[in-house]
């Protein structure tokens, strides 16, 4: 006899809305942590090319960034 052993089969039905397979939810939500990841860089190397712009305007301008911020500050240069 079979003292302590027990055997059963966990049926998974595709048309079961109830069950939602774990390896299904955690490739998703991989896949939604990869294009929160992208799309973070995108903004952040748009940042940085606005930033980069915007200092080339200034360098082109003839002012110094001392000048710069004087005349933001409202002194006179």
């Amino acid at each position: 006899m079979d003292a302590g052993w027990e055997e059963y089969y966990d049926y998974i039905f595709p048309m079961d809305s109830t069950t939602e397979q774990p390896q299904l939810k955690l490739l998703a939500m991989a896949h939604r942590w990869k294009m929160q990841k992208e799309s973070r860089a995108a903004a952040t190397a748009a940042a940085a090319d606005a930033a980069a712009t915007a200092a080339a305007e200034v360098v082109s301008s003839g002012e110094s960034e001392g000048e710069s911020a004087r005349r933001s500050a409202g002194e006179s240069v």
